[in-house]
């Protein structure tokens, strides 16, 4: 399979190559859903190929030394670009920490998808909970028939 990488900035311990999708390439086909992992996070779809009525299964790791925040975002492909799919949701990770998440069931329609996750570094939880932004990092493309 034909994968398009493109060039990342290097920033807070790097950005790894899993920091960018693949995109979709008509009449390719993923047989595993790949983890991806940038910024200390590790995230991955729990499978590649979905239906229309299925919740998405996302699994999630911080192996950081700190705790991380995280705010996710389903996206799909739609003529060429990136478009944001339903509702942000957030989440808070302990070092090494890992948990599953899992988007929908709403109703989804068929095409490409990618889980999108913001990363916040959180080093003073008493004063700034909020953290510092650090970077994205997303899954490996996902299908939904």
């Amino acid at each position: 399979m034909t994968k398009v990488v493109l060039a990342g900035a290097i920033a807070l311990g790097g950005l790894g190559a899993g920091a960018v999708g693949n995109l979709p390439i008509p009449g390719g086909h993923v047989q595993s859903a790949e983890a991806e992992s940038a910024f200390g996070v590790s995230i991955n779809a729990s499978k590649s190929y979905w239906t229309t009525k299925e919740s998405i299964g996302i699994k999630v790791k911080n192996d950081n030394n700190y705790e991380v925040r995280l705010i996710g975002q389903l996206e799909y492909y739609d003529k060429g670009s990136w478009v944001n799919k339903g509702t942000k949701s957030q989440w808070y990770a302990l070092p090494d920490e890992k948990f599953g998440i899992g988007v929908g069931p709403e109703p989804l329609s068929k095409g490409s998808y990618r889980y999108r996750m913001a990363v916040y570094r959180v080093t003073q939880p008493e004063t700034n909970y909020d953290g510092t932004f650090v970077g994205h990092v997303y899954t490996s493309n996902f299908y939904v028939n």
